[in-house]
């Protein structure tokens, strides 16, 4: 359900003091959609947006510009009060839609290479928004706004050089108005707007207005970003607790390792978890439980001197691979093996306890994942807590099977 906008919201989103809104609404010019249960009206963003554009095409051109920038300004604090990312992405696309009177509207949030991550509309009806499909591939003029890191600002985009024409089920778009959202000169994300409302193109007025606002969104993003990633830090730490004070209860050491591998997975959110154990006298790993790995013919054991768990156990330190296939560490033979495991992207932790090595934990993702520093290390952290609890529980076998043939010798 998209979120609704109070009325302090709502004057801030048009521009205007919250008592004129209610004005407005009293008036039943601007309707809400709903009202809480103390009586206070909620409108949709579609609407606030509408009502704005009526008052730009009713004011004069110095009103109309005065106007903009101060929804420009209100859009700005709008944006500064809230830090969840697809709240802050999706109101972005709203707001710069409704600053140029544009009929259609959308932003995209961006990887390194130019693939889009993810993309939020606005001026779609769901039906329409369901129609397109996937997510753009970020060609034609869409690619060009990414590779060039300039706006585009073009008439007809049908008659552009660069224009690769509409997918299926695509509304048909004349006018575009594209403004790259760059954070210290790397594209993070791009604004998109059709079919500007009452003229055949947009204005260089309204391209310095989105301009202004990409600026402003580079910093809401980047904002939004560390809000999530401490978010999300504080809760797989309290996760990595639980998890530590599950597998301490645990004594037989399958039952250990069979923990650790579904909670990895779950604390990462990865396809697949596997821990495999070295064998001290031969030097081979073998892998002892998984978890969402593809079925597979049994294979031999693995020379630890071969493969990523090598680079992890001797280094002592988590090893993180952004695509094992391309990666020239590793030998075709043991690529071709994490290829048939159907896995691309890789963490590998190692397991050690009193300066022994025991094994390696490994993570994997069947596409491609850039894993952050944070996420290695709490990998690390994990494996170092699962080899101590590991070792114990051995030790405690251990114990446990020289006292009972000691019982019986008796």
């Amino acid at each position: 359900m998209p979120p609704y906008l109070s009325l302090r919201d709502a004057a801030t989103a048009v521009g205007v003091h919250h008592t004129t809104l209610s004005r407005a609404v009293k008036r039943g010019l601007l309707l809400p959609v709903a009202r809480t249960p103390g009586g206070y009206p909620r409108f949709t963003a579609e609407a606030v947006q509408a009502y704005a554009a009526q008052l730009l095409t009713a004011s004069s051109p110095a009103t109309t510009e005065a106007s903009r920038r101060r929804q420009l300004r209100g859009t700005v604090l709008l944006l500064a009060s809230e830090l969840r990312p697809e709240v802050v992405l999706q109101r972005l696309a709203e707001q710069a839609r409704s600053l140029v009177q544009a009929r259609y509207g959308a932003l995209a949030v961006m990887e390194q290479d130019g693939a889009i991550r993810e993309f939020y509309t606005v001026g779609f009806t769901k039906a329409q928004r369901t129609a397109l499909g996937p997510l753009p591939q970020g060609r034609g003029l869409l690619g060009e706004l990414f590779k060039e890191n300039r706006t585009v600002r073009v008439a007809s985009i049908s008659r552009h050089p660069s224009s690769v024409g509409f997918p299926p089920n695509h509304p048909r778009m004349q006018s575009l108005l594209g403004v790259p959202i760059l954070n210290q000169g790397r594209n993070i994300g791009n604004i998109y707007l059709t079919d500007k409302i009452g003229a055949a193109e947009f204005t260089a007025e309204d391209q310095e207005l989105v301009e202004e606002l990409a600026q402003y969104a580079a910093v809401a993003i980047r904002n939004a970003a560390l809000y999530q990633q401490t978010q999300r830090r504080s809760e797989r730490w309290t996760a990595l607790q639980a998890i530590a004070n599950r597998i301490t209860l645990a004594m037989e050491p399958q039952a250990i390792l069979r923990h650790v591998v579904l909670d990895a997975r779950t604390l990462l959110g990865v396809d697949s978890a596997f821990i495999s154990l070295l064998n001290p006298a031969t030097g081979r790993l073998r892998t002892v439980t998984s978890s969402g790995l593809r079925r597979q013919r049994s294979q031999p054991p693995v020379t630890v001197t071969a493969g990523a768990g090598n680079i992890a156990i001797w280094g002592k330190t988590p090893l993180v691979i952004d695509d094992y296939a391309s990666d020239d560490r590793f030998l075709p033979a043991y690529k071709q093996r994490i290829a048939a495991m159907g896995l691309v992207s890789l963490i590998v932790a190692p397991l050690e306890a009193r300066g022994q090595a025991l094994g390696a934990l490994y993570l994997g993702t069947r596409r491609r994942r850039k894993f952050q520093p944070e996420e290695a290390e709490l990998v690390g952290q994990l494996a170092s807590l699962a080899a101590v609890v590991l070792d114990n529980a051995r030790q405690y076998a251990a114990e446990r099977a020289a006292h009972d043939r000691a019982e019986h010798a008796e």
